[in-house]
């Protein structure tokens, strides 16, 4: 269809628009029933211009509004002529465009993953079942072209769940493995140090160090005491040593003692019979005396 053969049939569906409703149709309107690139390029001033060529008013608002398109688009037109004309602006422009498109599409896709795992993590399996299937078909492959990961969604859905855990236990990202390899009960340990600490008004690390530098202390005077029992065993067997120094020397004096009592008791007896000898003869002497 020619551009004139367009503009009549546009001209002839505002008349009758006009006849029905007493007013020139909206832009909306409009483009329900005709190409909107085809209709700027027949009527570059809008609706105001299908209206003149229609032969009805132009309403004061579309007026309004026209003029301020038509200057939106002649300052554009030289804002880029003027940016052809400088290169470093042009090139300005350009890297602001990119930044703003990286920016929005950030943010797009952060939302459309909050999406998708809000409804991944459904508890309804007829809403996360599709998803999770054309997630298991999808995702692999990405993960594996883009950072050399071969992992499955189900695996996926499992880790988030650890580090939802693990961040509400008030472990840091970067620890979110240790935490997956801890025990139940080692889990239930932390749980308990956890309570404890905020029992106290204190973060978690925070009271870890308290009971690190306490350990700390206890270890020094434990070292501090281990020290003191080396000592006090040494001091032990230098007085067993000298006991047993003094019972040996006291057995060899009580020895030497006893030989020596032996000694004056032979030299006594020896005395004791010489004089008992002397006395028979003395007696025997007497006796003889007696006798004569």
């Amino acid at each position: 269809m020619s551009n004139r053969k367009f503009g009549d049939s546009v001209a002839e569906y505002f008349k009758e628009f006009h006849e029905q409703h007493r007013k020139a149709p909206s832009t909306r309107q409009v483009f329900k029933h005709f190409s909107k690139a085809r209709f700027y390029q027949a009527f570059p001033k809008g609706v105001a211009e299908a209206c003149e060529l229609a032969g009805i008013p132009v309403p004061k608002a579309r007026i309004g509004r026209t003029e301020k398109a038509v200057q939106a688009s002649k300052k554009k037109q030289a804002a880029e002529a003027a940016e052809q004309a400088n290169p470093l602006e042009d090139l300005k422009q350009s890297h602001k465009r990119e930044r703003y498109e990286r920016s929005f599409r950030k943010q797009r896709s952060e939302k459309l993953a909050k999406q998708v795992l809000m409804l991944a993590t459904d508890p309804d399996d007829e809403i996360s079942g599709p998803v999770l299937n054309a997630l298991g078909k999808v995702l692999p492959r990405i993960l594996k072209r883009k950072h050399g990961i071969t992992v499955t969604v189900p695996e996926l859905v499992a880790m988030q769940k650890t580090y939802d855990e693990a961040t509400e236990e008030g472990w840091h990202v970067e620890d979110v493995y240790e935490w997956a390899a801890l025990s139940e009960e080692e889990k239930k340990a932390f749980s308990e140090l956890r309570k404890k600490a905020y029992d106290k008004g204190l973060q978690v690390n925070e009271y870890v160090e308290g009971l690190k530098a306490r350990g700390g202390q206890l270890s020094e005077e434990s070292e501090r005491l281990s020290r003191k029992v080396e000592r006090l065993k040494r001091e032990e067997e230098n007085l067993n040593r000298r006991c047993s120094w003094l019972n040996g020397w006291l057995e060899e004096d009580h020895k030497h003692k006893e030989k020596i009592l032996e000694e004056e008791h032979l030299r006594d007896k020896q005395e004791f019979l010489k004089f008992k000898g002397e006395l028979e003869v003395m007696k025997k002497d007497l006796q003889n005396d007696c006798k004569a």
